[in-house]
């Protein structure tokens, strides 16, 4: 988008973020968490994963500046690390929140 299309970075950055978290959870509720489709509606999973995704990527962009900034790691290393906290988070996230019946959800907050 910004190479080909000329688009601003962080445009480009923000679609291209929002294009992956939806690709993912396309692809969590079909394969990962198939059997818990019926829990809650479709468009209220998606929003519910979106926000959490999102959550995700902040813990990997602030995981990512004190590993990088602050203890002065390999960016490539840290950039390991933060993508591992932020796929914990975000499987935690949907499995107790996003794709868990509603009254096992409310039990866990």
């Amino acid at each position: 988008l910004v190479g080909l299309l000329g688009w601003p970075t962080l445009l480009g950055a923000a679609l291209a973020t929002e294009a992956s978290i939806v690709s993912n959870f396309l692809l969590n509720n079909w394969l990962t968490f198939r059997q818990a489709q019926g829990q809650r509606p479709f468009v209220l999973r998606l929003l519910r994963y979106n926000g959490f995704a999102l959550g995700g990527m902040l813990i990997s962009l602030l995981t990512l500046a004190l590993l990088t900034y602050g203890l002065h790691i390999h960016y490539l290393l840290a950039n390991l690390v933060a993508t591992g906290a932020a796929m914990a988070w975000n499987y935690i996230a949907s499995s107790r929140w996003v794709w868990a019946s509603p009254s096992a959800a409310q039990e866990v907050v």
